[in-house]
């Protein structure tokens, strides 16, 4: 049996929704959700105000692609993202995995990441 590993990470964003991803790990098989958090709970993900299953998912090494469809208020608004680990994720519960993650659909700044094991 393969045990499973839960990396999250979350990121407050002031009066404004934040966001949160959830890496499911097992053997070699990634699964995750992205979370737009609720700015009064923030990492809260049982409170978010959209959850959505990471699509199309891709790993090459340490690296990750995936797509995320929220929806906006003129309809589905799909993003595909970037997540550049320093390294694999891999460790007890409470090890932390810094990186970062970025639009590839537009030119965007990196934002620092910190996966968290919690499972």
């Amino acid at each position: 049996m393969v045990h499973r590993e839960i990396w999250e990470w979350s990121s407050a964003n002031g009066d404004k929704p934040g966001t949160g991803l959830r890496l499911r790990v097992s053997g070699t098989e990634i699964t995750g959700t992205f979370y737009l958090l609720d700015p009064n709970r923030r990492n809260d993900f049982a409170a978010a105000g959209q959850v959505v299953a990471l699509t199309d998912l891709r790993k090459s090494g340490r690296s990750f692609t995936f797509t995320v469809q929220l929806l906006a208020a003129n309809g589905p608004y799909p993003e595909q993202l970037s997540l550049s680990l320093d390294r694999e994720l891999k460790g007890a519960i409470g090890d932390a995995v810094a990186g970062q993650l970025r639009s590839t659909d537009a030119p965007s700044e990196a934002v620092d990441v910190l996966l968290v094991r919690r499972d």
